[in-house]
């Protein structure tokens, strides 16, 4: 699929070490190359973890408690119950949402108090 190649070590079955006074043989089994395996498995299983949540969890506007989002498809007055979710304009109480993809213009022409807006997207 993208032409990987593996960068994890070998097991050796015998390794030769000389310390200047003596020369020997160790057998050093699969213990460090299993270990590194192991690792590299786990890093990569919480990495598609997350990868996968962020895919599947609901946006933050979602999440904060949205109680009017912006449903017209492109730009348009604040002030037009119909460009919002709940068919009417955000009051103080509404936290307003602004998170449709994308680059439109929402205008103002006069002042108007929500909760909270928030714009992403």
């Amino acid at each position: 699929m993208f032409g990987l190649t593996s960068c994890l070590p070998t097991a050796k079955a015998n390794r030769t070490r000389t310390t200047g006074l003596e020369t020997g043989t160790r057998t050093s089994g699969l213990g460090t190359g299993t270990r590194t395996a192991n690792r590299m498995r786990v890093v990569g299983l919480a990495i598609m973890v997350i990868v996968m949540l962020s895919v599947w969890a609901p946006s933050v506007a979602d999440a904060s408690g949205c109680t009017d989002s912006w449903a017209a498809k492109g730009s348009g007055s604040w002030f037009t119950p119909g460009n919002w979710s709940t068919g009417k304009v955000p009051t103080s109480t509404d936290e307003a949402c602004i998170t449709e993809a994308g680059t439109y213009t929402v205008t103002m022409t006069q002042t108007s108090t929500t909760s909270t807006v928030t714009a992403s997207g």
